[in-house]
């Protein structure tokens, strides 16, 4: 795999921290998500202490998703030199959402992914919540696409993954018929056979029971990192 996560689980998964992948290149470090807890998670694993910039990229604004991105500015803020850029589609509605909270000094969210200069990033709105967007990354190292919350498996992820325009594909999934608005492993299923599913890492897991099945079925399941020491 070529993310790592800081957290694998799906909101009401309290066994692990929410949903949040990253990745370091060039002295950057790439974030996708940051819920709740996922601040003192990056803290504690020291991430920050060989990059000189991060780059946040939100898939919405709920609040496993964007929980502690307000203590994380307030912290770079006060406590580092360090640059943040955070990249949301919908920025004026991010950036009054964290006004909200109290968020008191200048800073911005972009929406101008072409400011990330060393890969492209493409945000892609997809069925959730209004607001909901997956990314495809594109690199000299590596192309994947990553689903962020979504109900439905896009034609055009399966398309890349196939034809190999995509190297990896991270996808939610859910083995409740009741969670309309996310991803059946079924449908994983039905597009993917078991040698391309070696190629997709599973996330946002609600249970043990989500984990069983999707390792049954073949895929390669999110692991969360752990703080040792």
């Amino acid at each position: 795999m070529y993310l790592k996560f800081l957290g694998v689980g799906a909101a009401f998964n309290y066994f692990t921290n929410n949903n949040c992948a990253y990745f370091k290149q060039n002295g950057k470090l790439y974030i996708f998500d940051m819920g709740e807890k996922i601040c003192d998670k990056i803290l504690a694993l020291h991430l920050l202490d060989d990059v000189d910039e991060i780059v946040v990229l939100i898939t919405h604004l709920h609040s496993d998703h964007i929980g502690s991105l307000e203590p994380f500015l307030y912290w770079i803020h006060f406590f580092s030199k360090k640059t943040v850029k955070v990249f949301y589609p919908l920025k004026d509605n991010l950036k009054k959402l964290l006004q909200l909270t109290g968020l008191d000094f200048d800073f911005e969210i972009y929406n101008d992914y072409s400011l990330i200069k060393d890969l492209k990033v493409e945000p892609v709105e997809v069925p959730h919540i209004p607001g909901s967007y997956a990314y495809f990354v594109y690199s000299k190292e590596i192309n994947f696409y990553y689903s962020g919350d979504t109900s439905e498996l896009l034609d055009r992820a399966v398309r890349e993954l196939k034809s190999g325009k995509i190297d990896e594909m991270y996808h939610e999934v859910t083995t409740s018929l009741n969670a309309m608005i996310h991803t059946h492993i079924s449908v994983l299923n039905n597009a993917f056979n078991m040698e391309e599913r070696k190629k997709i890492t599973l996330m946002h897991l609600a249970n043990e029971e989500t984990l069983n099945e999707g390792k049954k079925a073949g895929y390669n399941i999110a692991l969360e990192e752990k703080v040792h020491g």
